[in-house]
């Protein structure tokens, strides 16, 4: 087997070489506000932090899905230990389709 994995890349998920392709695209048209429509297999933590500026993902994720704010960026003076990595929880979808119908 001459020359066997010469060319080829890693293994890599779905997702990261979406991701890739997304990040080519945004390289290849600088200034373009792109927008990413995939479904929820996609809406992974993975993808949404490797996509630049200016692109968004629109994705459908399940009703009773646990979202999350971004972590604080800042630390406290005399912080210890390791940065969060998610910040305070916010309503499900569900709950917040149920605060619409009735306001």
């Amino acid at each position: 087997m001459a020359g066997a994995g010469v060319g080829i890349a890693p293994l890599a998920t779905r997702q990261v070489l979406a991701a890739r392709m997304v990040c080519q695209a945004a390289r290849a048209l600088p200034g373009v506000q792109i927008r990413v429509a995939t479904d929820g297999q996609y809406a992974t933590r993975g993808m949404v932090k490797g996509l630049p500026q200016g692109v968004n993902l629109v994705s459908s994720i399940r009703h009773d899905a646990a979202i999350y704010a971004l972590p604080s960026s800042r630390r406290r003076p005399g912080q210890r230990g390791r940065s969060p990595t998610k910040g305070k929880r916010l309503p499900t979808p569900q709950e917040i389709a149920a605060r619409r119908r009735k306001g």
